[in-house]
């Protein structure tokens, strides 16, 4: 009789912590560009990119500036007034808010 023993481990990817709120660097007539450092922790797993939120004065709902995950931490918004979120984007996960 044979007998195998083994043992199964499951990793479960943790969400990453929240980017710092992103912070204007230049500032236009009609643009921002943003930049903001990364989260202290990436949650077990690379990073794949942040998701620029935008909300408009007077909106409820906010929604996404960027279609694709942005793969660095600085971004130029064209604008009138907005308000401005960036999250962490993950293979597996997406991350806690900015804001």
């Amino acid at each position: 009789m044979i007998s195998i023993d083994s043992t199964v481990i499951f990793i479960f990817p943790v969400k990453p912590d929240a980017p710092e709120p992103p912070q204007p660097d230049r500032i236009t007539r009609d643009s921002v560009t943003l930049s903001w450092r990364p989260p202290r922790s990436d949650g077990g797993s690379k990073i794949k990119g942040y998701i620029i939120q935008k909300k408009g004065k007077g909106d409820d709902d906010w929604s996404d500036v960027n279609g694709t995950p942005v793969p660095v931490n600085v971004f130029k918004v064209s604008y009138t007034y907005y308000l401005l979120n960036v999250t962490v984007c993950k293979l597996v996960h997406i991350g806690f808010w900015s804001v």
